[in-house]
């Protein structure tokens, strides 16, 4: 992976909300969704934050996926945007979406670092995840809305509840 970035809080905030603000003058609002291909680092953070800022529904398409899944991912879903790293958008078939690559923040670094004023009911589809059930990939639409994706990315923001486990009990009942 190289070299490991990090950033605090209020930095993944800001470059998510200006990817946010971006994605939206692209077209991406509830109801639509963005297909993200990207390898596990920053990037991918700030563009899941970012999607869902913007209220669309994010769909991951694995980088090792063979180019014949891929292409059928994407016309099966059809997704308005999709965000790469450089090296993955050579293998982003032509299609009716947008190829945008998340390494070229110059075209929305000077857009606004404040979150962007959408409004997504709970209804919305927050993912779409695709599992190979006998050979044919098959989708499933996650609803969730803008808060549910939220949850996924900033952890400390879920209520949780602690309780004591008995003697010799361990997580999942396993002894």
């Amino acid at each position: 992976m190289g070299e490991r970035e990090t950033l605090s809080y209020g930095e993944l905030d800001a470059r998510a909300n200006r990817l946010a603000h971006y994605l939206i003058s692209r077209g991406a609002d509830p109801g639509t969704t963005v297909a993200l291909c990207l390898e596990r680092g920053v990037e991918v953070v700030v563009a899941l934050y970012a999607v869902a800022k913007a209220g669309a529904a994010y769909m991951p398409l694995g980088s090792e996926l063979p180019d014949g899944r891929l292409a059928f991912m994407l016309g099966d879903t059809g997704p308005g945007l999709v965000l790469t790293a450089d090296a993955g958008s050579r293998r982003i078939p032509d299609g009716p979406w947008e190829t945008v690559s998340v390494s070229d923040d110059a075209r929305w670094a000077a857009l606004p670092g404040t979150a962007p004023d959408v409004a997504a009911s709970p209804q919305a589809l927050a993912y779409l995840l695709y599992s190979s059930i006998d050979r044919l990939p098959q989708g499933r639409r996650l609803p969730g809305g803008r808060g549910a994706s939220r949850h996924l990315l900033v952890p400390e923001q879920i209520p949780l509840r602690a309780r004591r486990l008995p003697a010799g009990r361990r997580v999942g009942g396993c002894p």
